[in-house]
């Protein structure tokens, strides 16, 4: 298991946990704004109501598993069972706020471990509690190595994907509100995880080309590599040319429909938001689209380092990535809700549990006509005036 600079990825096979329990908040890098999470006594899952014109729930990592706490291979706790409990009490506070207007899980909903213990009841179990308790709007999904170590896609995508997909991948695009899109990308398309026969292949020679231990049986292992190659590693993926072309369009779509964009993923994008080894292989394919769209791309979420991460572009867009609710000990749950503020034209981040808050600028994007949105009032703006810049 790799550790560095507070980033931990989620491909490690547990440890029984045997030391007393500890709890470190991840780090935050680069952040513009910072603030602590909620977290003043401990246990709270609370939150309070703020005006916004979109408000996302976010949860990252559940890794929910029937099993015994452990620790990660470089020595961090996992608290399995509590994630669900976590999971839980987070979608009922969620649903408590009465104006969040949908959840992204950014992946790992279930652990690897669930291979051995019934892995489609672990998920249904997870994916009943947060649609039991936060009914409010719809809760849209992207999945991780985790659910991939456990279970086919075919028998993945029914359970996550609420969207027509006819193609049956694993990428998709819906409409938040008026004036924002959420578009959702499969780091997993080039992978060695449970795809097709072209995908594997496709991954088998990208790994051999650029890991050495690869051929040698250490397929999860960077060692040797140095920098950004050391993410060319089996729990890890890659983005192929028809999702990439798909992106640019969608892209294209929002923007001649005057539409602002959210992009979600599991594994992180940009290189200063994350360690190396969590990277998308061909992460610049990705942000060379996105850049070319940075006057409506606001923010790209991912998880997959469970310490959570920071970077923005140099066109200005943000990549957050999320902290993990696994590894937050009882009776603390992490999650974070997203408020995009007009009044101030931000995106900020109110973090709970292990969470870190944050504000961040929106001052890149295009100004557009503000469309209005019966269900949120800003209380320092009109409906007549612009929503950003």
């Amino acid at each position: 298991m790799i550790e560095s600079i507070g980033v931990v990825c989620a491909f490690a096979v547990v440890r029984k946990m045997t030391a007393s329990p500890s709890s470190a908040v991840g780090l935050l890098s680069s952040v513009e704004e910072e603030e602590e999470a909620d977290n003043s006594s401990g246990s709270t899952c609370r939150s309070s109501s703020s005006s916004a014109s979109l408000r996302l729930g976010l949860l990252a990592d559940i890794q929910y598993a029937p099993i015994d706490d452990g620790f990660s291979y470089g020595g961090t706790p996992r608290y399995y069972r509590h994630a669900l409990d976590a999971a839980e009490r987070a979608s009922l506070d969620l649903e408590s706020q009465g104006n969040i207007d949908a959840v992204l899980n950014l992946g790992d909903t279930i652990d690897g471990q669930c291979v051995n213990h019934d892995p489609l009841s672990c998920l249904q179990r997870v994916l009943s509690v947060l649609t039991d308790n936060y009914v409010s709007g719809p809760i849209h999904h992207t999945y991780g190595n985790h659910e991939l170590y456990s279970m086919d896609r075919s028998t993945l995508f029914p359970q996550i994907h609420s969207h027509d997909n006819e193609q049956d991948v694993g990428y998709y695009s819906t409409i938040l509100n008026k004036q924002w899109k959420l578009i959702v990308l499969d780091s997993y398309d080039i992978s060695l995880l449970k795809q097709s026969k072209d995908k594997r292949d496709l991954a088998h020679e990208i790994l051999s080309e650029n890991n050495p231990n690869y051929k040698l049986g250490m397929e999860n292992s960077p060692e040797g590599l140095e920098g950004l190659e050391r993410r060319f590693v089996a729990f890890g993926g890659g983005i192929d040319t028809p999702q990439l072309n798909w992106l640019r369009q969608t892209l294209e779509e929002a923007r001649n429909d005057g539409q602002y964009v959210l992009i979600m993923s599991h594994q992180p994008i940009m290189p200063e938001s994350s360690h190396p080894v969590c990277l998308v292989w061909n992460y610049q394919d990705v942000m060379d689209i996105l850049d070319d769209y940075s006057d409506i791309v606001a923010m790209h979420l991912s998880g997959h380092a469970h310490s959570g991460g920071y970077g923005r572009s140099d066109n200005g867009i943000h990549y957050r990535v999320m902290e993990a609710i696994l590894e937050s000990p009882p009776p603390i749950c992490t999650y974070g809700i997203l408020n995009i503020i007009n009044s101030n034209k931000s995106i900020q981040i109110q973090g709970f549990g292990n969470c870190k808050s944050a504000t961040y600028s929106l001052d890149h994007l295009r100004q557009q006509p503000l469309q209005t949105d019966d269900n949120h009032n800003d209380n320092d703006a009109t409906n007549s005036h612009p929503l950003i810049l």
